[in-house]
């Protein structure tokens, strides 16, 4: 019988070297990706889009040329007790209307920011690890909101988290150092 949206799955998987990304989710997507390791890609680790959903727990996504999850056009993620590293330019991105709930995630060693939200993004990071990036571990642009709380953000060469010009996102009970 045919699987719907929401029954189908992708388990312990290697991905890795795609020419753009290791897995794209759109329209009426809605998987259980667990396990995997999606890395090396030469655009994004997970690109989520047009509406697309998805649950994430605990993946490998790291070093890849883009960005390690791309959430953007309406597609909500949602992803839980994942690493996402050294990701060439950002870690996550949430834009154009896209989010979802990020929580107990590890991310670090990307090229700028672990996590950007811009263009009406809306996603709530909630108790994540984010350390050690090259860029500021949460940055917020103009037009996004969301709940940034109970994260551990250290060790970052920029900022912890930097809330630029027309940014409305709730931040609380964060723990930022180093």
């Amino acid at each position: 019988s045919r699987k719907t949206a929401a029954e189908l799955e992708a388990l312990d998987n290697e991905v890795d070297n795609n020419t753009r990304a290791g897995l794209r989710i759109e329209t009426c997507g809605d998987p259980a990706v667990t396990s995997n390791r999606l890395y090396n890609n030469h655009l994004h680790g997970v690109h989520i889009l047009n509406a697309g959903k998805g649950t994430l727990t605990t993946n490998l996504i790291s070093e890849n040329k883009d960005t390690g999850v791309n959430i953007e056009t309406v597609g909500e993620g949602t992803l839980v007790k994942n690493k996402i590293h050294e990701g060439k330019d950002l870690g996550v991105l949430a834009s154009k209307g896209g989010g979802g709930v990020f929580e107990e995630n590890e991310c670090w060693g990307s090229g700028q920011a672990e996590f950007r939200l811009e263009d009406s993004a809306e996603p709530s990071l909630v108790g994540n690890t984010i350390r050690n990036g090259l860029g500021c571990g949460v940055e917020a642009n103009a037009g996004c909101k969301g709940n940034i709380s109970d994260n551990d953000i250290f060790g970052h060469a920029v900022h912890g988290i930097a809330i630029r010009t027309g940014a409305v996102p709730l931040v609380s009970c964060n723990d930022i150092h180093d």
